[in-house]
C-alpha cells in the first residue's frame, strides 16, 4: 500500500523540488525558486534501474535538476531513490534501497543527503525500511519513519521514528510506532499519525521532547496550518478540515460523476488555499485537479504531467517531454474546467 506512494514520484507523476526553499512543504513536493534562475529538482527516468522494486514494477530513476532559465536538465545523482525532499538550505534527502536487495516488502534502506551538485554529505543505513521522511523547517534536521510492512492498513510492525541531525550525523529515536509523519512548518512540531494509537494523531515538540495527543484526524497540513486533509484509500478520496476548529468542511470520496467513478488522489498543498492532486482513471498520465480549500470547489488543472509547483504556478511536462509553467490564476479562471461533483460531497 505505502510503496504505491513511493512509486508516484517516478516520471509519470514526478514531483520536482526547487533548490533554496523559503518554506518547507511536504516530502516529494517541496518547492522553491531562485530570484534569477529557478532550478527544480526531481526524479527522472535517466538513471539506474531500481532492482526488484517491492511492487514488481521495474523503475529507472535518477535525481535531476531542470533550470527554468535555459530549460536544460542535468543529472545530479544517478542513484535511484524515493521520498525525494529538498530542504530550506538546498540539501537533497532521499531513501535508497541498499545493495544486495533481492525482493520482498521490507528491504534494508539508506537515508542519503546530497547537495545540489550531487556531492554526498551523509548516508545512514537502516535495518528496517524507511517509510516516510520530512525536513525540519530550518533545513538542518530530518524526521524519518522506519517499519516493517503489515497486512493491516494504517500501521507498520515495529515502527520507529527518528530525528537525524545532518550536520552532526546523529540519529535519535523519538517515538515507537507511527504510519505517517510530518514536520509542520507553521508551529515546528512533528505530527505523527497511527491507527493503532488513540487518538490517531500525536505531536512531538523538539524543544521539550514531549509527545502530546491531539484532536486532529490527519497530519497533511497546509503550509500556514490553516487546513489539513486526510486521504481516503477505499474508496479513494479525501476529507478536508479547518485546523483551528477541527471542523470537516469537505468530503470527496470516489463518487459517480457523469456515470463514471471519480478517483481523487490528493497530492500536496500549493499554499494555504489550493491543494493539488490527480484523478486516477486508468490512464498512464492522469489529469490533475486543484481543490479550493475555502469553497470545496474542484477544478481540472491540466492534462499534462504536473512535475512541480510554487505557491502561484505549476510546472508541467508536455507530451514532447519539455517542461513549462502554468499560472494558478489562469487555470482557476477557466470555469468550464470545473468538475461536476455531487453537491452532497461539497462544503455545506
Amino acid at each position: 500500500m505505502r510503496y504505491a506512494r513511493m512509486v508516484m514520484v517516478l516520471l509519470v507523476c514526478t514531483i520536482m523540488c526547487p533548490i533554496g526553499a523559503a518554506q518547507q512543504l511536504r516530502n516529494q513536493v517541496c518547492l522553491s525558486e531562485g530570484k534569477q534562475q529557478p532550478t527544480y529538482v526531481h526524479l527522472c527516468s535517466k538513471g539506474q534501474w531500481m532492482p526488484n522494486p517491492p511492487d514488481g514494477k521495474q523503475a529507472r530513476v535518477a535525481i535531476c535538476a531542470w533550470n527554468a532559465a535555459d530549460k536544460q536538465e542535468t543529472i545530479i545523482s544517478e542513484d535511484s531513490g524515493s521520498y525525494l525532499c529538498v530542504s530550506a538550505r538546498g540539501l537533497i534527502a532521499f531513501m535508497k534501497i541498499a545493495e544486495g536487495y533481492t525482493g520482498g516488502p521490507n528491504p534494508k534502506t539508506l537515508l542519503r543527503v546530497i547537495n545540489s551538485s550531487g556531492k554526498e554529505l551523509r548516508t545512514l543505513s537502516t535495518v528496517k525500511t524507511i517509510r516516510d521522511l520530512d525536513w525540519s523547517p530550518d533545513g538542518k534536521r530530518l524526521v524519518f519513519l522506519v517499519g516493517l510492512e503489515a497486512e493491516e492498513f494504517g500501521k507498520y510492525f515495529e515502527a520507529e521514528i527518528f530525528i537525524y541531525d545532518v550536520e552532526r550525523g546523529e540519529a535519535q529515536k523519538i517515538f515507537d510506532g507511527g504510519y505517517q509523519v510530518q514536520w509542520a512548518p507553521f508551529d515546528g512540531r512533528i505530527y505523527i499519525y497511527d491507527l493503532a494509537m488513540t487518538p490517531h494523531v500525536h505531536a512531538y515538540d523538539p524543544c521539550s521532547r514531549k509527545v502530546q495527543p491531539t484532536e486532529y484526524h490527519g497530519v497533511y497540513f497546509s503550509p500556514g496550518g490553516r487546513y489539513y486533509y486526510v486521504p481516503q484509500y477505499d474508496p479513494s478520496g479525501m476529507e478536508l478540515y479547518v485546523r483551528a476548529t477541527n471542523e470537516r468542511v469537505a468530503s470527496l470520496p470516489s463518487s459517480p460523476v457523469a456515470g463514471e467513478a471519480l478517483n481523487l488522489k490528493p497530492r500536496m498543498w500549493l499554499n494555504d488555499e489550493w491543494l493539488i492532486g490527480m484523478i486516477e482513471n486508468g490512464e498512464q498520465k492522469p489529469p490533475y485537479y486543484l481543490l479550493d480549500a475555502s469553497t470545496g470547489e474542484v477544478l481540472k488543472c491540466t492534462d499534462s504531467v504536473v512535475s512541480a509547483y510554487t505557491a502561484d504556478s505549476v510546472v508541467v511536462q508536455r507530451p514532447d517531454g519539455e517542461y513549462d509553467t502554468e499560472s494558478i490564476q489562469d487555470m482557476t479562471s477557466v470555469k468550464p474546467h470545473a468538475l461536476p461533483l455531487p453537491v452532497d460531497h461539497m462544503r455545506k
